[in-house]
C-alpha cells in the first residue's frame, strides 16, 4: 500500500545494478549488475534469491518481463538475447542479431507477442517471442535509443522509440514500416 513502510534489503550482485523488473504477479524481482553475466531472481517476501540464471558468457545489462507473466528476456552487452520460462526459470531459447551491438534497452508488447531491443547505435531489432524469431531491423538515427514503449489497445502494433537525437519514431511492427512522428500517417 502506499504509504506503508516496508523495508527489503535486496543484497547479492557485487557490482551496480544495470536494470531490474518486478514480474507482474508482483511476487518476484529479476536483477542484473554491471559486469555480471549472472541473472538473478529475488522472492519479495523474503529479499532472498531464488535462482541465478547462468547462461550469458558476457555482461547482462537489461531484463525485460512479458505482460502475460508467463516469460523473461535477458541481454547482454554483446546483443544476445536470452528467453527464459517464468514458471521453471528455465533458458528456453536465444536470439541473437550481431549487426544490432550492445542492447541498452528491451521492451515487450503489450500482448506479449513483440520485444524491441534498442541499441546506442540508434538500432531497434524486433523479435517475435513465440517463436523467438527477428521479424524486423531498423536503425531510426545516428544517436542512441534512449526509451521505448508499445502502444495500448487500439495501437498494440506500434512501438514508440525515443533516441537521442530528440526525434520519437513510430514504428508499425505488423507493416515494418518507421515514420519520424508528425511525418507519415498519422
Amino acid at each position: 500500500r502506499v504509504g506503508e513502510e516496508k523495508e527489503i534489503t535486496i543484497r547479492g550482485h557485487d557490482t551496480l545494478p544495470s536494470d531490474m523488473v518486478m514480474t507482474s504477479d508482483g511476487r518476484r524481482v529479476i536483477t542484473c549488475a554491471q559486469d555480471d553475466e549472472v541473472v538473478r531472481v529475488w522472492r519479495l517476501e523474503t529479499g532472498e534469491c531464488e535462482a541465478e540464471l547462468h547462461k550469458h558468457r558476457e555482461a547482462v545489462r537489461n531484463v525485460e518481463v512479458s505482460y502475460d507473466g508467463k516469460s523473461a528476456y535477458t541481454a547482454d552487452v554483446t546483443g544476445r538475447i536470452l528467453a527464459w520460462r517464468l514458471d521453471t526459470l528455465e533458458n528456453v531459447g536465444d536470439m541473437h542479431d550481431p549487426s544490432s551491438g550492445c542492447v541498452d534497452l528491451l521492451c515487450c508488447s503489450q500482448d506479449s507477442t513483440y520485444l524491441a531491443a534498442g541499441s546506442s547505435t540508434g538500432a531497434v531489432t524486433i523479435w517475435n517471442t513465440h517463436i523467438l524469431e527477428k521479424v524486423g531491423g531498423f536503425v531510426l538515427s545516428e544517436s542512441g535509443v534512449c526509451g521505448m514503449v508499445f502502444g495500448m489497445t487500439g495501437y498494440e502494433s506500434l512501438l514508440f522509440v525515443g533516441c537521442e537525437d530528440c526525434n520519437i519514431y513510430v514504428i508499425d511492427v505488423d507493416d515494418n514500416e518507421s515514420d519520424e512522428e508528425g511525418e507519415g500517417e498519422g
